[in-house]
C-alpha cells in the first residue's frame, strides 16, 4: 500500500503539467504530504519504499528549484501580490517618502530597492514564501522591524535581504543547483521542511547580526558565519533529532565565532562569496553530466545479471529455481529500449542487438528499487539453499517496478560497482532523473566537483585576481543615440 502510494505520488510529480502545476503543488501542501513522507522516514524496516521515498526527495529538489526560478510579479500574479500584503501588513510599518520624495516602503524591512520584482530576482517565488512563512511565525515581526529601525541605519541589520541570502545558503547546502541533479542516497528530513529550517536560520542571522554589533559592510562576514553554522545544524540529518538543530542554532555568538575560526584555519574564505558558490553550482551540473554519461555507457555495453526471486516464494516453488537464471541486459543506442535474453548459462554476447530478442520499455519504468528479491538456490557462490528456508534480500538486488505493471524485471548484479552503475545509470536515464542510489556515484559527482573548483580558483589565485562579493552594474547609456553595426556583410 505504501509502495503503490508513493508510486503514485512520484508519478504525478513527474507527469503534472505546466497548466496544473500550481494547483497540484498546492494541493499537496495542503495535505501536508511532505509531513507524512517525513513520518514515514521514521519508521523502521521500511526497506521497499526506501527507493520511493528517495525519489520524492529529488523531486521535492525539483520543485524547490522552479520555484526558485520563478520571477516574483506581483502585477501579473495575484497570489504573490497577496504574500507581499501580508508581510505588509504584518510589520506595522507606514508608507512614507525619503528625502528625494521617492517611495519608502520595502527599504523599511531591509531591502535595498522598492521593486520587488528586482530584489526577489535570485530567489523567486522560493524567497517569497519563505519570507512570507518567517513573518507569519515569527514571535513578533513587527517589534523586530521597529527595533531595527530604531537603530542608526548603518547598524540595521537587513531583514528582507538576510531571508533571501539565507535561501541562497540553504539551496547551496542541498544542492538546489537545477531540476534532475539531486545526489542524495540518505533521508533529508529538513529538507522536506525547508521553510522550517529558513525561519530559524533567518533568526540565527538577526541574532549574530546583533550580538557582533555588525554594520551594512559587515553583511558578508555575518552571512559567511551563518553558511558555517548551516553546515554543523544540519549535519548527518537522516539520524538528527529537530531539537538538535534547534539548540545548534541557538548558540552563542562567540561560540560560534571560535568554531568558524577553526574552519577558517582549514577551508579558505573564498568558498563563501557569491561568485565562487555560482561556480560550484555550475561545476555541480558539469560533473553529474559527467557521471551521467558514464553510467549511461555502461548501460550501451550491457552486463550479466542473475534474475532474482522473491523472497516469499515456497520453498518447493518452481520459481525458486528458473531454467534460465542468468540475464543479460543492454540499452539500445536511441536510449528507449532495454533489450536482454535469459539463458541458462552465461555466454558471449555480441554487439549489437542480435543475440537479445526480448526487450523493455524504458518509459514504463517509474522507479528502481533495491534490495528488492533474493538470489536463486545453487547459482551464486556464496547463496545457500538450506531445506525449508526462506531465501534472503539479495543487498545486490534490484528491481525495475512499473506504475501499472508491478515488477517488469528483479534482477541481482555481479557485484557493488556493476549494481551502482546500472542502478543509477538507470534512474538518470529515467525523464524525471530519478535519484542516486549509490554513495559511491554520489561520492564521485561530490569529488569532481571539488577537484574542479580548487583547479579554477588556483588560477585565479596565480593570477592575485581578488574576487569580489558582488558585481556593480555600471551606469545606463546617457541617450539612445547609437546604433549597433550589421557585421554580416
Amino acid at each position: 500500500m505504501l509502495l503503490n502510494s508513493m508510486m503514485l505520488i512520484n508519478a504525478l510529480l513527474t507527469h503534472v503539467s505546466d497548466e496544473r502545476w500550481d494547483e497540484f503543488i498546492g494541493e499537496l501542501e495542503r495535505l501536508n504530504v511532505r509531513k507524512a513522507v517525513v513520518r514515514l522516514m521514521n519508521i523502521p524496516d521500511i526497506e521497499d519504499v526506501t527507493s520511493g521515498i528517495l525519489d520524492f526527495q529529488a523531486n521535492i529538489v525539483r520543485v524547490t528549484h522552479r520555484k526558485k526560478t520563478t520571477a516574483v510579479d506581483p502585477d501579473a500574479d495575484a497570489s504573490h501580490a497577496q504574500a507581499l500584503r501580508v508581510i505588509w501588513e504584518k510589520s506595522r510599518m507606514d508608507e512614507e517618502l525619503d528625502e528625494q520624495g521617492q517611495v519608502l516602503k520595502w527599504r523599511k524591512l531591509g531591502f535595498e530597492h522598492e521593486d520587488m520584482s528586482f530584489e526577489f530576482r535570485d530567489v523567486g517565488v522560493l524567497g517569497l514564501e519563505c519570507l512570507r512563512r518567517f513573518v507569519e511565525t515569527a514571535t513578533d515581526f513587527a517589534v523586530l522591524v521597529l527595533e531595527q529601525s530604531s537603530r542608526p541605519a548603518e547598524k540595521r541589520c537587513p531583514i528582507g535581504k538576510a531571508s533571501n541570502e539565507v535561501v541562497e545558503l540553504l539551496s547551496e547546502h542541498w544542492a538546489i543547483f537545477a531540476p534532475g541533479y539531486s545526489t542524495s542516497t540518505t533521508f533529508q528530513p529538513f529538507f522536506l521542511d525547508f521553510q522550517k529550517v529558513h525561519s530559524l536560520a533567518t533568526q540565527f542571522f538577526i541574532r549574530m547580526w546583533g550580538e557582533s554589533g555588525a554594520v551594512l559592510a559587515d553583511f558578508p562576514r555575518i552571512a559567511a558565519l551563518v553558511r558555517s553554522q548551516i553546515k554543523v545544524a544540519l549535519r548527518s540529518e537522516n539520524v538528527r533529532a529537530w531539537i538538535d538543530v534547534e539548540r545548534d542554532f541557538n548558540c552563542e555568538y562567540q561560540l560560534v565565532r571560535d568554531r568558524q575560526m577553526q574552519e577558517l584555519e582549514r577551508e579558505d574564505d573564498l568558498l563563501s562569496k557569491v561568485p565562487v558558490r555560482n561556480l560550484r553550482a555550475k561545476l555541480y551540473k558539469e560533473s553529474y553530466e559527467f557521471v551521467r554519461q558514464q553510467r549511461i555507457q555502461c548501460l550501451l555495453q550491457g552486463a550479466w545479471f542473475v534474475i532474482g526471486v522473491s523472497p516469499g516464494a515456497p520453498p518447493r516453488d518452481p520459481n525458486r529455481r528458473p531454467h534460465r537464471p542468468w540475464r543479460f541486459m543492454r540499452l539500445d543506442n536511441g536510449l528507449k529500449y532495454l533489450h536482454y535474453v535469459d539463458s541458462a548459462v552465461k555466454f558471449p554476447v555480441r554487439n549489437g542487438l542480435e543475440d537479445l530478442p526480448e526487450r523493455i520499455d524504458v518509459s514504463m519504468i517509474s522507479e528502481i528499487g533495491k534490495n528488492t528479491c533474493a538470489p536463486p538456490p545453487n547459482v551464486l557462490r556464496d547463496s545457500t539453499d538450506l531445506p525449508g528456508s526462506a531465501p534472503s534480500l539479495s543487498p545486490l538486488s534490484f528491481s525495475l517496478l512499473s506504475t501499472h505493471e508491478g515488477s517488469l524485471a528483479d534482477l541481482i548484479a555481479p557485484d557493488k560497482s556493476r549494481w551502482a552503475d546500472w542502478t543509477d545509470g538507470l534512474n538518470m536515464l529515467r525523464r524525471d532523473g530519478g535519484h542516486v542510489t549509490s554513495s559511491e556515484t554520489a561520492e564521485f559527482v561530490q569529488a569532481l566537483t571539488e577537484i574542479g573548483l580548487k583547479i579554477k580558483l588556483l588560477d585565479l589565485s596565480g593570477e592575485m585576481v581578488e574576487i569580489p562579493n558582488s558585481l556593480v552594474a555600471g551606469p545606463p547609456p546617457m541617450n539612445t543615440d547609437y546604433f549597433f553595426s550589421d557585421l554580416s556583410g
